[in-house]
């Protein structure tokens, strides 16, 4: 405790980053530029590293991984080339502000604070604790019946699957916390006390949500890292998690048998939540054929979707800001450049939160490593039914996390940050 609260403000600062993540829509201008909140606590971590930086000949800047630079640099130049193709307007700079350029400022920042054990279990430890406040929240919207047409709980976001996919990474969290930190008697029961309320809070709450994509891209992260927390699984193991899975697929399937939305959706009914994403992902296809090189840009996918709607079928769903799928809506918004771009820089970060977890002994680091790498699977698997990047809340959790998974490489024994 006496080292956290002796840290530079750098690290303080990201900290709060990751506790403002829940007030993501909320924004104050500054000189006519409006910054979200997450965005005001990173542009002061990053002044305060630069002081740091200036005063104490500080290191300025770990590169992590040069491939995974790469990568970082073709999607960003990428999501550069399609919004000057398109269209250069307030709206299209903001976009590349809070869905480009503050993310990577967010990787950079968690990847050199990261490196620091303490500080990566702090950082952890404040993502899980935004989003129970987020979970407990969207219960009172719950409890209120407070709920979408259909049923289903949004709570304070636009749509029950963005707040599925946000509360998504409680459980892996709450099954990695525990080893993070040494800390026994009254602390650790707290700990576990605080893991157990918003993991509970995130689970009702993500039931509520009725998102199917983030159930399954949920089960399937959460069977990954109990198979991977024992370095050298067994069949029995495997066995053990193959038998939860389908207790667990079993009883969501059976509590789904009577709702609307299920029968709609093994009935295979022409206004399905699956038969509105065929003709979502049918449409983004026509539109991609048509701008495949340097895509149509970022945030500009509606506006395309309703404009080539004469070539379909009335659409089943209108309101669509993007098209239900990571990596269609990563070409469209950024081009084959940007797709490219998060190709590698996904294929890098796998290999190396994989090497880390598979060669090293059990440490904080591995444990870290593989939290980041279940992540990675939530979101990709999530990414095949709905677009868990293209929202500031979204696209930060993603860099940061992906930057603490990278700062594993390194460790407090190589180099200690926060002095």
């Amino acid at each position: 405790m006496k080292k956290i609260l002796s840290l530079d403000p750098a690290p303080l600062l990201l900290g709060f980053s990751f506790l403002a993540l829940p007030f993501a829509s909320m924004k104050i201008a500054f000189f006519g530029i409006p910054l979200y909140t997450p965005e005001i606590f990173l542009t002061g971590a990053f002044l305060a590293h630069l002081g740091a930086v200036w005063k104490r000949k500080k290191e300025f800047l770990w590169i992590p991984d040069q491939l995974f630079l790469l990568g970082l640099c073709l999607f960003g130049l990428g999501a550069l080339l399609a919004t000057f193709n398109t269209s250069l307007t307030l709206s299209a700079m903001g976009m590349l502000k809070s869905w480009f350029f503050y993310p990577f400022l967010a990787f950079f920042l968690a990847a050199f604070y990261g490196r620091d054990r303490v500080l990566r279990n702090v950082f952890f430890l404040a993502w899980f604790l935004a989003f129970s406040i987020v979970a407990l929240g969207s219960l009172t919207f719950l409890f209120q019946g407070v709920l979408t047409y259909d049923g289903r709980l949004a709570g304070m976001y636009t749509s029950p699957n963005f707040l599925a996919m946000l509360l998504a990474p409680i459980p892996l969290l709450a099954l990695s916390l525990p080893s993070l930190f040494s800390i026994k008697n009254f602390w650790r029961a707290i700990l576990l006390g605080v893991l157990c309320v918003g993991t509970a809070a995130s689970l009702i709450a993500l039931f509520a949500t009725h998102s199917y994509g983030a159930w399954g891209a949920t089960l399937v992260s959460l069977v990954f890292l109990f198979l991977f927390q024992i370095k050298n699984f067994s069949r029995k193991s495997i066995l053990v998690g193959a038998t939860l899975s389908m207790l667990v697929l079993g009883g969501l399937l059976l509590s789904e048998s009577d709702s609307e939305k299920w029968q709609s959706l093994v009935a295979f009914d022409e206004r399905s939540s699956l038969s509105s994403r065929f003709m979502i992902w049918q449409s983004a296809q026509t539109i991609l054929s048509d701008h495949w090189l340097l895509g149509i840009g970022p945030g500009q996918f509606q506006k395309k979707y309703l404009e080539y709607q004469s070539l379909f079928p009335p659409y089943l769903e209108w309101a669509v800001p993007e098209p239900h799928n990571l990596f269609l809506a990563v070409t469209l918004s950024t081009g084959i450049i940007g797709l490219l771009g998060f190709l590698v820089l996904i294929v890098q970060a796998l290999s190396v939160f994989g090497r880390i977890v598979w060669r090293t002994n059990d440490s904080p680091e591995r444990r870290g490593a593989l939290l980041a790498l279940s992540f990675l699977m939530l979101t990709l698997v999530g990414g095949l039914v709905d677009t868990p990047y293209f929202k500031n809340d979204l696209a930060l959790t993603f860099f940061l996390v992906l930057g603490l998974g990278f700062s594993c490489q390194g460790g407090q024994a190589k180099q200690k940050i926060s002095s």
